[in-house]
């Protein structure tokens, strides 16, 4: 299993383990130097807002941290996702996470296709 397919499936199965996930991602892109590996991140990260929602104790935190910190080109599609995830009622989530095959596609069709 990828590590992207790992993330994924402790954000859905253990919801206590989602805000140390969100909070890890942001320490990862927060002036990353590497291109590639930020890239990644930013994917990473909408791949999670895909899925399951930050902790409404850090949905305030991460909003700033995409206006502050993410790609011109990403920043509204990310903002927009966490705004809708956020929303989204706790029976409309994924209850198991996402086969690792569809993560480009889910990626692609975020709007997100520039960081590929």
């Amino acid at each position: 299993m990828c590590r992207r397919a790992q993330i994924l499936k402790y954000g859905v199965e253990q919801p206590a383990l989602r805000t140390e996930i969100y909070v890890q991602i942001l320490k990862q892109l927060h002036n990353n130097p590497d291109p590639t590996r930020a890239a990644r991140g930013w994917q990473l990260l909408m791949l999670c807002l895909l899925v399951f929602p930050p902790d409404v104790d850090l949905l305030n935190f991460v909003l700033m941290f995409l206006r502050q910190h993410a790609p011109p080109e990403s920043a509204e599609l990310l903002t927009r996702q966490c705004h809708a995830i956020a929303l989204t009622s706790k029976d409309a989530l994924a209850t198991t996470p996402p086969d690792a095959n569809r993560h480009a596609q889910m990626i692609h069709d975020s709007g997100m296709t520039f960081l590929q």
